[in-house]
């Protein structure tokens, strides 16, 4: 065989009744394989028309009859064609990459285009489902050795490249003109990798290595990219219907997590102030969203539609410094806000009309230079704020007598910022350190908080940024981070001795910032430093369930003996 006839490269159309064969020669022949027996050759080859003969990828558009093919030369030339008659197929544009290319990828609406090249970096085109496909932003540089490969999850949230470098790259392309990167770079025990997929859930990701091995990556359940920057603050709609994320761009995001195993965004982000949002509150009623910015303001948004959020009125002023923390009373009529304020000032509001909020009596200063937790009793008589290192304190606050503190403070380890969190019944107090040490306080008289239930729970090595008792009051979680971001579960059932709940969560794209259960307790939402928030899934049927969907069943006996050996095979999804 002449070695300019040498195949390149292989793709199907969408609807599976077209191949197309990338030659070396620069040419790509189109077959119609409707008949696989008896396919034949539609029309002429398509010519490259490539500076040199050497023609290197190409790539059907999953949405639309449009084919990509790369040349092999080193401005990247990459024609585009419109196949919706693969018999008179369309030449459109060409665009260039401005370096070799070595892989294509569209995404799944079939509108954006990209391609992996030797220069290190993934270059990427809007309208390539047009005849004028345009730049999209800046190329995503990466490692210092080229991206050999690319490829968008199926959801369209994720595109991934792998490099000669033998890593991974993941960034969040959910909003293509804010694309951010997802956490650290994988890195497996393989060598350059020469190709990535992602499996139709896109919850696993496949990379071939040029050392022949398969790395198979687990991602986290389910992730939701930030808007842009790190997703400081999370919070989930009274009827768990839709979350909101504060993310460090300056919007907040929405999500329908109707079905959390599958949120899919509600509209674009909300965008009403130039500094970073750090925290996100619900109203109990759900039609009110408070977001407190790196400004020291406070934005509401009617959220009664959450498809068609308003903004409500001015920006709230008065917490004195950037705001960390945000809480509704449970009646919904007060809001508290407080960060940074001078001498950790608690801002309050009367929000009973949220379309004409009103400042309230707060608290002038809880004795630290910053509160970064705050958390209402359920009958809402009592705040509870948690300080930075220069406090070394939890403060109690009654509502009732604006600025009266309730029984001592509770002191902390000297140098430690400090996290709170009630039970839904009001007798537990939980307040975990950057120490990595949560205490159960006995709250049933907050005047007197002097008994501690059990003995404290530890985390092992590490620090702790956020506690959270779920809605039904069975589980304490709390997050922080050692090497990877952590989530440890306790059972607390019985304050009085709580117990572990399996092994911690584990999430690789950073360290866990903020935690907030769903209303029926069965998902836990976790923020990480690194622009992503994750859904776990806390429902063991729900999860068993999942898995051997996904699966297949495929944890045969022989596989059972293999990675399992004790006990006997018991097989854990019922064939159907």
């Amino acid at each position: 065989m002449d070695a300019l006839t040498a195949v390149e490269s292989l793709a199907f159309s969408p609807d599976g009744r077209t191949l197309a064969v990338g030659w070396r020669a620069g040419l790509v022949g189109l077959w119609d394989v409707t008949r696989p027996a008896a396919a034949r050759p539609v029309g002429e080859p398509l010519n490259l028309k490539c500076p040199g003969v050497f023609s290197r990828r190409i790539a059907f558009s999953p949405a639309e009859p449009t084919l990509a093919a790369a040349c092999g030369d080193d401005t990247g030339t990459i024609g585009l064609w419109d196949l919706t008659d693969p018999a008179r197929p369309d030449r459109g544009r060409t665009v260039e990459a401005g370096s070799d290319v070595y892989a294509l990828a569209f995404s799944p609406d079939g509108r954006s285009l990209a391609a992996g090249a030797r220069d290190s970096a993934v270059h990427l085109w809007e309208g390539a489902d047009t005849d004028r496909p345009t730049r999209l932003g800046k190329p995503l540089k990466g490692p210092t050795q080229p991206f050999m490969s690319v490829a968008f999850s199926p959801d369209g949230s994720t595109l991934a490249a792998g490099s000669a470098d033998h890593s991974i790259r993941l960034w969040n392309v959910t909003h293509p003109k804010t694309i951010t990167l997802l956490g650290r770079p994988l890195t497996g025990p393989g060598s350059a990798v020469t190709d990535v997929v992602f499996s139709p859930d896109s919850r696993t990701l496949a990379a071939g290595n040029t050392d022949g091995n398969v790395d198979l990556w687990s991602l986290p359940p389910t992730r939701i990219p930030g808007a842009g920057g790190n997703v400081a603050s999370v919070a989930f709609s009274p009827d768990g219907r839709t979350l909101a994320a504060a993310n460090q761009n300056a919007t907040v995001s929405l999500w329908n997590t109707a079905d959390p195993n599958n949120p899919v965004p509600r509209g674009e982000p909300l965008a009403g102030r130039k500094e970073p949002v750090n925290a996100v509150a619900f109203s109990p009623d759900g039609r009110t969203l408070a977001a407190g910015d790196g400004g020291g303001k406070v934005t509401l948004w009617n959220t009664a539609d959450p498809g068609r959020p308003v903004r409500l009125s001015e920006p709230l002023t008065g917490a004195d410094g950037l705001i960390l923390a945000v809480a509704f009373s449970p009646d919904g009529d007060t809001l508290a806000a407080a960060g940074g304020g001078l001498g950790g000032r608690i801002a309050l509001w009367d929000v009973s009309d949220p379309a004409h909020p009103v400042p309230a009596s707060g608290v002038s200063g809880s004795g630290g230079k910053s509160v970064l937790s705050l958390a209402f009793s359920p009958d809402g008589s009592v705040l509870a704020a948690g300080g930075d290192g220069s406090n070394g304190t939890v403060g109690l606050w009654s509502t009732e007598q604006p600025g009266a503190r309730i029984g001592k403070k509770i002191d902390q380890p000297t140098a430690t910022s400090t996290w709170v969190a009630f039970s839904p019944d009001g007798r537990s107090l939980a307040t975990g350190n950057s120490r990595g040490v949560v205490t159960l306080w006995d709250s049933t008289d907050p005047h007197h908080l002097k008994k501690r239930r059990g003995k404290p729970l530890i985390v092992p090595g590490g620090s702790l940024w956020s506690v959270e008792f779920s809605p039904d009051g069975k589980t304490l979680a709390a997050g922080g981070h050692t090497d990877n971001g952590t989530i440890h579960l306790w059972n607390v059932t019985d304050p009085d001795r709580p117990t572990p709940i399996g092994q911690p969560l584990t999430v690789e794209t950073g360290f866990v910032a903020v935690l907030a259960f769903s209303p029926d307790s069965r998902t836990l939402a976790a923020t990480t430093d690194d622009g992503v928030a994750t859904l776990w899934d806390l429902d063991v049927e729900s999860s068993i369930n999942r898995i051997c969907a996904a699966s297949s069943g495929a944890l045969g006996e022989e596989e059972w003996e293999r990675y399992v050996v004790q006990p006997p095979y018991d097989p854990p999804c019922e064939k159907s």
